[in-house]
């Protein structure tokens, strides 16, 4: 597992976290989509990376490696794993569009 080291009080860092996190979930919330649904189905396709016995399967450079149970996960929300680039629990079916001004 990767060290990481952080120069300062960590309430700072929580901090910047936490706005990282509150921008997330306004980007979300103004597009229809349904994050804590998105967060649910990432983690589980992330816990089906797990091997047999439960543990990370891990390359020797330590990347972690999918298993033979792993499922992509389906934030298109059709929750059939393999799909992807989806939005999972999209509150509508609007399509935004962008207008720039000249």
């Amino acid at each position: 597992m990767a060290e990481v080291s952080v120069a300062g009080p960590l309430d700072r860092l929580a901090h910047e976290l936490a706005d990282v996190v509150y921008v997330a979930y306004g980007t979300a919330l103004v597009h229809g989509i349904d994050l804590d649904a998105v967060l649910a189905e990432v983690h589980r396709a992330n816990m089906s990376k797990l091997g047999p016995d439960g543990e990370v399967l891990r390359r020797a450079d330590g990347k972690v490696l999918k298993g033979e149970h792993y499922r992509a996960p389906d934030v298109a929300g059709g929750g059939g794993g393999g799909g992807g680039g989806g939005r999972a629990g999209r509150t509508g079916s609007r399509a935004k569009t962008a207008t720039l001004a000249a």
